[in-house]
């Protein structure tokens, strides 16, 4: 039997609330955005985020579950899902999932809102470890693989660098263009002190601490291991490595 996911109706509210506070989690894939929705999530107090604007497969779900057939039915129903007791909701969006908000026109109902900037400092460990998700498609220690190893191969690696510095500088762009309150965090110190990490994005937002109303997720740990190091120190050396540019 496969673990419970974020998305499943087991972690929808009791009760709709009304919708007081907004933030978003803006990440790229493989930067522990996952880990710290679960983090924010089990608090309590700080929403249920999720990837609720993923078009490959959560919106799909979702939408169906819920018998939308707009966007505007579908953001509504999700807050009335999703939004915790004190009034938060919280979701996690990677730059394509922005651009998917936008072509939509749900971004006109992110007036208010406050951004945590998820950051991962080394872009050759992340195209490592989004390979190898893609690869088996465990995109989290607790996801079921499909039964694939995953293979080491030059040009997919060299396809997920290209697409992660793109999604890095469209965030990029994004901050410069915008004036919304965020607060970055980096994935080493997420990584090193979750906690405190997690008590210093509370003190940003700034939210009610109550009413507390828990919901408790799968566990989670790091997926990389010896095969992500090998990985990691082989494509560094591979002669066929595209030497992209760094994030702008």
């Amino acid at each position: 039997m496969s673990p419970p996911h974020p998305i499943d109706p087991e972690f929808d509210v009791p009760s709709p609330n009304p919708t007081k506070h907004l933030y978003m989690i803006a990440s790229t894939p493989r930067s522990g955005g996952n880990f710290l929705s679960k983090l924010l999530w089990e608090t309590g107090f700080l929403g249920r985020p999720a990837e609720y604007f993923n078009f490959n497969k959560p919106v799909l779900v979702l939408s169906a579950r819920f018998g939308t057939d707009t966007m505007d039915a579908y953001w509504k129903t999700l807050l009335e899902k999703r939004t915790t007791a004190n009034g938060v909701f919280g979701f996690k969006v990677h730059y394509d999932h922005l651009q998917f908000l936008h072509l939509t026109g749900l971004d006109r109902q992110l007036g208010n809102l406050k951004i945590v900037r998820l950051v991962r400092d080394d872009p050759i460990a992340e195209a490592v470890s989004f390979s190898r998700a893609i690869q088996t498609q465990a995109w989290t220690s607790s996801s079921a693989q499909n039964g694939r190893k995953p293979f080491y191969n030059v040009d997919h690696l060299n396809w997920c660098l290209a697409k992660l510095i793109e999604q890095k500088n469209g965030w990029n762009r994004f901050f410069q263009q915008r004036r919304h309150s965020f607060l970055t965090v980096q994935y080493d110190a997420l990584c090193a002190a979750p906690s405190r990490v997690t008590d210093k994005i509370a003190e940003f937002l700034g939210y009610s601490r109550t009413p507390v109303q828990m919901a408790a997720l799968p566990d989670m740990h790091k997926q990389s291991d010896a095969v992500s190091a090998e990985w990691i120190e082989r494509y560094r050396g591979d002669p066929g490595r595209i030497d992209l540019p760094k994030p702008d």
